[in-house]
């Protein structure tokens, strides 16, 4: 954690799979499938954010942060122009949240 509160991402990212995979279902789990979903939207990693946003929809499904996860993904998809990921992570915040607002390029 203080790897990634000094801003190193880099230095965060093992550590913090370390303990996903150590403790998948810990309270801390679904914050770092957040923060491990930012850091790959961050590095235009769409097969990693994605992965990771679908993992935490997936196993903390009415965490405050899974619909966000999502929009994170999507919302760094289209301005990176990776329109598959783009289809593919709305289209799941729409089926998982409906009610969710998301800003989403219309059908």
């Amino acid at each position: 954690m203080v790897a990634f509160q000094r801003g190193d991402a880099k230095d965060f990212k093992q550590p913090a799979q370390a303990a996903l995979a150590q403790a998948p279902k810990a309270r801390s789990a679904p914050r770092l499938l957040y923060v491990l979903t930012a850091i790959a939207v961050d590095e235009k990693d769409w097969p990693g954010a994605l992965a990771t946003a679908k993992r935490l929809t997936s196993e903390f499904p009415s965490d405050e942060a899974a619909d966000d996860a999502l929009e994170r993904v999507g919302a760094g998809a289209a301005a990176g122009g990776a329109w598959p990921t783009v289809i593919d992570a709305y289209g799941l915040m729409e089926k998982l949240y409906p009610r969710a607002r998301s800003s989403s390029p219309p059908a």
